[in-house]
């Protein structure tokens, strides 16, 4: 029993939010096979199905994509977009002309690609060889970052958006919506920490991982978060 969950167990109305890439699913060389964990969504279905509790993922992919990955889990909010896109839309004319500088750019560098998204695009150099790999990425940004209203590096991708929203602004209006007692987030990269910032003292921020953050919890690897959404299901199922 984690004494860290005892508030979201307990609470009234309760918010389970997780990122997607590095939380509910391993970070891999291709994004196209980036499966999610099957104890994670379980775990997801068993908690939206629980009274006064709500799932969502907040992810930097295009939500058409993050629905495809996930399958259905009844009552849960897709957010895409790292925030910024709410419903399946299509690209716009920006974010399309975004993606094709990328692309451009990444002809340059053997083993980038590009993934266009509603709201912008991303340009992964996790196959660039690492002695041109940061060459890559400042090629990116110093390429496409006027086409972006957000630029933001993360592990081996970096991010851009059309959309100034962030997972921050996401969770604000997720809470204004839904008027949780408590949010508990889980998430692994940089982005993450928009939305770690955006939790007030009562709610929970679970860091995946290593690296610097400013959530008050951490779990070891993405393999310790299927567990602790199964604990957190239990118990909350058991607490009615």
């Amino acid at each position: 029993m984690r004494p860290v969950l005892d508030s979201a167990v307990e609470a009234r109305v309760l918010l389970v939010a997780c990122d997607y890439d590095g939380t509910l699913a391993m970070i891999v060389d291709d994004p196209a096979a980036a499966h999610p964990d099957p104890r994670a969504i379980q775990a997801l279905r068993d908690l939206a199905a629980l009274p006064n509790t709500v799932v969502a993922i907040i992810s930097g992919r295009a939500r058409a994509h993050l629905a495809g990955f996930l399958g259905d889990i009844p009552g849960a909010v897709l957010i895409g977009g790292h925030g910024g896109e709410w419903e399946d839309g299509r690209s716009t004319p920006q974010a399309e002309a975004l993606a094709v500088r990328l692309e451009v750019i990444a002809g340059g560098f053997p083993g980038a690609t590009v993934e266009p998204k509603p709201t912008g695009a991303a340009f992964h150099y996790r196959l660039v060889d690492d002695d041109t790999a940061e060459d890559a990425a400042s090629a990116a940004i110093v390429g496409a970052a006027d086409l972006a209203a957000r630029v933001v590096r993360g592990k081996r991708v970096v991010e851009f958006s059309i959309s100034d929203a962030d997972k921050g602004s996401a969770l604000q209006r997720l809470r204004g919506e839904i008027s949780p007692d408590v949010i508990v987030f889980i998430g692994d990269d940089v982005t993450d920490e928009d939305a770690f910032a955006a939790l007030r003292p009562s709610d929970i921020a679970v860091k995946v991982g290593e690296g610097e953050t400013i959530a008050a919890w951490r779990l070891p690897g993405q393999t310790d978060v299927a567990p602790l959404l199964e604990e957190l299901s239990t118990r909350r199922g058991g607490a009615d």
